[in-house]
């Protein structure tokens, strides 16, 4: 069995979201297809053997590009709130 879980931690304090409860099949799943998606490359650019290693490697770049992924949710509502702030601001002419 497996847990995926997310955590944040602030100066307000950590909130840590659980997710489900994976079978190891399920888990398997997982991460055979972050390895797919995330491969390891050697220094020829040739994926690399699958190994413990290189399955936890491809499993962070997933966590990077859950990341990457919220970063640019977030930043993309800013830009649309100041966007209509910016609209809202016009005044109209007469």
């Amino acid at each position: 069995m497996a847990k995926f879980s997310v955590s944040f931690e602030t100066a307000a304090g950590t909130v840590t979201v659980d997710g489900p409860t994976l079978s190891d099949a399920q888990m398997d799943r997982l991460i055979n297809w972050a390895v797919y998606q995330f491969p390891q490359l050697d220094e020829n650019g040739d994926p690399l053997p699958v190994t413990n290693a290189v399955k936890a490697a491809s499993l962070r770049e997933l966590g990077e590009s859950l990341w990457r992924g919220t970063k640019n949710n977030v930043l993309r509502h800013e830009a649309n709130e100041a966007a209509q702030a910016a609209r809202e601001s016009v005044e109209d002419i007469a």
